[in-house]
């Protein structure tokens, strides 16, 4: 998201929220956020890529409503129009390829007319299928997760995503042999695929949701929200439509003009000024000081959270313009004085999603097999898996997974810990200052170790990393 993004992004919220009509409002909120994760898409070497991605996710989101929602409501007023509205985006996107507007052509890419059409009349072929299905089968609700998963474990894993590139080459008549893995830059599916798998399962457990298609394509395809987050929950996002407009347009305007301040000068000035110096590939093997080698860890690691929390300031405060509150994801995490401590502040609502759909369920599920397994090897597995989980969510290699293990051992071990001390209560000081050195203590190390999980994150493969922790301990 670049600043030009930004600025519009800014300006259409205010719109939005200055609009008197409502309802005009929450439409214009809805064609906005259709029409822009079209321009978010980033122009791909493969031919019209940037047109299917964008259509594709619309479509994906107007079946998964069609899955969840009462069969009756279908044809009402409003959910007809927002369907025939995303139609009319997609076609409307399309014809630019017909018209003397280069500059349009070329950021939107669309193809040809009648491979749009295919695209539509499969797409109303399913919607047609869903509707005429009973609304307590839930077949299509599995299909679409398993089929969600399927495709982030394809744009995470390097060789299925250059297998894919080379399959829509070969298809668009281009040459596989240029086809190369980050081809298939498809910008917002990770969070696309939460919100999505977050109604299915809830769907799937009995919950009823009560979104129109206009509400929930909002939801899932909310442009400040798009790329970064954070992950809301459809009931709460649901809720803050209805109620946006319950403060002040001026009391919204001054937080979230706050809030976007705060981000700019997070990501365009902190994150960026300190993306010169912090750890990448080419100094972890150019630089030879044990102490610069710190240096350059420490900077990472700050560059990192400035960089994704001024992203979510961005996000809440742009939301905050048209008066809807998002959740925060970041709450000093740098600050927390334990592992577990800090994985409740850092991208929040990434780690309440794996909490509610992954660990939560896995621990219910070992507790009542009729072969129960202990509780230390309960909790010794639910958070290692946890954590590995959320690291693949990043990329699926190895450097990944040792991250996710660095960080998943890191919790057991302070399970582990905090068990023992429980056994062996210590009187707490009755010195102010002994109880404030063992929490600054207790900050230091927790930051250190995060620090130092970094470098897996930060680097493409193991001797690299490997080669860093060497020159941290001395080591050449």
């Amino acid at each position: 998201m670049t600043l030009i993004h930004i600025a519009v992004f800014i300006g259409f919220a205010i719109l939005i929220r200055l609009l008197r009509n409502q309802i005009a409002s929450a439409w214009l909120m809805f064609l906005s956020s259709l029409i822009f994760i079209f321009w978010l898409q980033p122009v791909s070497s493969i031919r019209s890529l940037e047109f299917w991605l964008p259509s594709i996710l619309i479509t994906l989101t107007v079946l998964i409503w069609g899955i969840t929602s009462a069969r009756e409501v279908f044809t009402e007023k409003d959910n007809r129009l927002a369907g025939w509205l995303a139609l009319a985006v997609i076609l409307g996107l399309s014809g630019l390829r017909y018209l003397n507007l280069g500059f349009l052509v070329e950021l939107v890419n669309p193809p040809v007319i009648w491979q749009v059409i295919i695209l539509i009349l499969i797409a109303g072929s399913l919607l047609w299928l869903v509707q005429r299905s009973s609304s307590e089968n839930k077949t299509p609700a599995s299909i679409a997760v398993i089929g969600l998963i399927v495709v982030f474990v394809i744009l995470k894993y390097p060789p299925a995503a250059l297998k894919a590139s080379q399959i829509l080459r070969i298809i668009n008549g281009q040459s596989p042999k240029l086809a190369n893995s980050t081809e298939i830059a498809w910008v917002g599916y990770s969070y696309f695929a939460f919100r999505l798998i977050h109604v299915l399962r809830e769907w799937q457990q009995g919950r009823k949701f009560n979104a129109n298609l206009r509400d929930f394509m909002v939801y899932v395809l909310f442009f400040p929200a798009f790329i970064a987050g954070p992950i809301d929950r459809l009931d709460h996002f649901q809720k803050q439509l209805e109620q946006r407009n319950a403060q002040p347009a001026s009391e919204d305007f001054l937080e979230g003009g706050r809030r976007i301040a705060h981000g700019l000068f997070y990501k365009f000035i902190l994150a960026d000024s300190l993306a010169l110096l912090a750890l990448n590939p080419l100094s972890a093997q150019q630089v030879r000081s044990t102490g610069w080698m710190w240096v350059l860890v420490y900077t990472y690691a700050f560059r990192l959270y400035f960089d994704f929390s001024g992203y979510t300031d961005l996000a809440i405060g742009i939301s905050r313009l048209m008066g809807i509150q998002l959740p925060e994801n970041f709450k000093q995490p740098y600050l927390a004085e334990n592992l577990t401590v800090f994985w409740n502040r850092w991208h929040i609502t990434l780690t309440q999603w794996f909490r509610t759909y992954y660990f939560n369920p896995v621990t219910r599920y070992l507790r009542t097999r009729k072969q129960p397994i202990s509780t230390v090897w309960m909790i010794f597995f639910t958070q290692v898996s946890t954590m590995v989980l959320i690291a693949l969510w990043h990329g699926i290699s190895l450097n990944f997974v040792l991250w996710g293990l660095w960080n998943g051992l890191g919790m057991f071990a302070h399970n582990r810990w905090t068990e023992w001390r429980k056994q062996y209560p210590a009187e707490p000081s009755k010195y102010v200052w002994v109880v404030r050195a063992q929490k600054y203590i207790s900050i230091f190390m927790t930051f250190n170790f995060i620090a130092l999980g970094w470098v897996w994150f930060a680097l493409p493969d193991i001797n690299s990393a490997l080669l860093v922790f060497s020159k941290l301990t001395g080591g050449v």
